[in-house]
């Protein structure tokens, strides 16, 4: 039995469309991660100094714990 040989290179539009989908979702996640930490750095500094003791954060934790991950999901 033969193995069909199934690997043809894509169209070379195929792939400009996947390189811009890929470009574009990636700038539409991230602006949308930037979102979510600004509005989450926001609520953390409303919040009193006890308040954020008891969540185990500080005010110099506020940048960090409000930081957009690198690798978004």
């Amino acid at each position: 039995m033969d193995i069909i040989n199934s690997t043809r290179p894509a169209p070379f539009g195929a792939v400009i469309n996947t390189v811009i989908t890929n470009v574009f979702g990636g700038a539409v996640s991230f602006v949308i991660a930037e979102y979510k930490a600004s509005r989450t750095r926001k609520a953390l500094e409303n919040l009193s100094a006890r308040q954020l003791a008891d969540i185990g954060l500080n005010r110099e934790d506020i940048g960090k714990a409000s930081r957009p991950t690198l690798f978004l999901r």
